[in-house]
């Protein structure tokens, strides 16, 4: 992971992307135990993914650019490299729909969308670096297969 200028951000990272896996599996999960008749421990969820939603739209959004941030960095600062992976977020619902426009307007601009699929990182962003591949990924966006709670990838702290 890279800031825009092409430095390289140091570990720990709270992706963008990982945070809508979090806030997904929190509801789905919530849905299950509300099925077994768990209401507690099903409202403890919807309560830990609502306030991710809020965390996560104050911290991430960038409005300048009408898009979200690759992530915080380990100062919890943004890093404001324009790439995919916020396009993960729009099977998880926690993008609000008047940000999902601009979201998706954002990714189909000349530097991410070649037609053939979305490029990982702008092709004019100082961060795709010599040697670096900047290949468009033709394949649907995918969610992560692992449940969030194996999940070694940091999420965001308010």
């Amino acid at each position: 992971m890279v800031y825009p200028n092409g430095k390289l951000v140091e570990p720990p990272i709270a992706l963008c992307e990982v945070q809508g896996y979090a806030y997904d599996a929190w509801l789905k999960a919530a849905f299950i135990y509300e099925v077994w008749g768990e209401k507690e421990q099903a409202q403890k969820l919807r309560q830990k993914a609502e306030e991710l939603y809020q965390c996560f739209n104050d911290r991430f959004w960038m409005e300048k650019e009408g898009f979200y941030c690759l992530g915080l960095d380990n100062k919890k600062q943004q890093i404001q490299s324009i790439t995919s992976n916020p396009g993960h977020l729009l099977w998880s619902g926690i993008v609000p729909k008047e940000r999902a426009k601009r979201l998706v307007k954002r990714i189909f601009q000349q530097d991410m969308w070649c037609g053939w699929g979305v490029n990982w990182v702008g092709v004019w962003s100082k961060s795709v670096g010599e040697g670096m591949d900047n290949a468009p990924c033709p394949l649907p966006i995918a969610p992560c297969p692992l449940p969030i709670a194996h999940c070694p990838l940091p999420i965001a702290p308010c």
